[in-house]
């Protein structure tokens, strides 16, 4: 993440300490956090918010899709309000109207290097169960490819 794609920083959310990542990642807070595990992390980065209009976009909650009929919903919520911040969610369907310009946007970013796609390829349809647990356990880096 810092490295390829630029990034300031980067915590591993699933093997070690969260929150002393984080601490250390963004000792003033965090400004924008885009959220797709949601759970026990949501609730870290929510007590770690910058202190004044921090955004928190919410777009998934994978940590919570193994049981759909009881979701736990973030304990420090109100560190929304205490903090300025503003929580929203993001759903991609409801842009469908700029995919085409989209599209045309980020062609030209790859078409000129300025956007990379890191790809994780698995040789073999025959490992495609290794592929698919690597969807849920890490150990891959960007696009996930099976290729036959």
């Amino acid at each position: 993440m810092t490295g390829k794609l630029g990034a300031d920083a980067a915590v591993d959310y699933k093997n070690s300490d969260i929150a002393e990542q984080l601490a250390k990642a963004a000792p003033d807070g965090v400004d924008v956090f885009f959220d797709n595990v949601g759970g026990e992390l949501l609730d870290i980065v929510l007590d770690n918010l910058a202190p004044a209009g921090a955004r928190v976009a919410i777009c998934g909650a994978i940590s919570q899709y193994q049981h759909l009929e009881d979701v736990r919903g973030p304990k420090l919520y109100l560190r929304l309000a205490e903090r300025n911040a503003m929580m929203k969610g993001f759903v991609v369907s409801h842009y469908a109207s700029e995919f085409p310009r989209a599209a045309a946007e980020i062609s030209e970013l790859m078409r000129s290097g300025k956007l990379t796609l890191p790809e994780h390829v698995v040789d073999g349809i025959d490992r495609f169960p290794e592929a698919l647990f690597m969807l849920f356990n890490g150990g891959h880096h960007g696009n996930l490819v099976v290729k036959p």
